[in-house]
């Protein structure tokens, strides 16, 4: 049973389902909606070009959505938070974030968000 069901042109709402995913998989001990919700969580930890047509994390760790709009502070803080969270819940499980996409949500959080939630950009 397919318990996700992502919408690719609105990237900000996928980390929601995937939550929902797993919190409904380990409320009804579903291991597979588990790793369902895990897995799409975790391909949402990447980075892209907005002039590619990329909607999130870009290459210079701003947060873009509806096109070319600047939402680091809004939808980069909702998927920040979202990743952030499950980064730590998962810690040491099976679930784990694998380490080679802490270097892209530890890098948007220092170099991205934290400069517009401490420099007041």
């Amino acid at each position: 049973m397919r318990w996700l069901a992502p919408h690719a042109a609105t990237p900000f709402h996928n980390p929601r389902l995937s939550t929902l995913t797993v919190l409904r998989g380990l409320a009804s001990s579903n291991a597979s909606a588990v790793n369902q919700g895990f897995n799409a969580l975790w391909s949402l930890v990447s980075v892209g070009n907005v002039t590619a047509g990329f909607q999130g994390p870009q290459v210079d760790w701003a947060y873009h959505f509806h096109g070319t709009q600047l939402l680091s502070a809004a939808y980069g803080e909702g998927w920040a938070s979202s990743a952030l969270f499950f980064y730590g819940v998962a810690a040491g499980t099976q679930w784990a974030l694998p380490p080679a996409l802490v270097g892209v949500l530890a890098p948007f959080l220092v170099e991205g968000d934290a400069m517009l939630d401490f420099n007041g950009a």
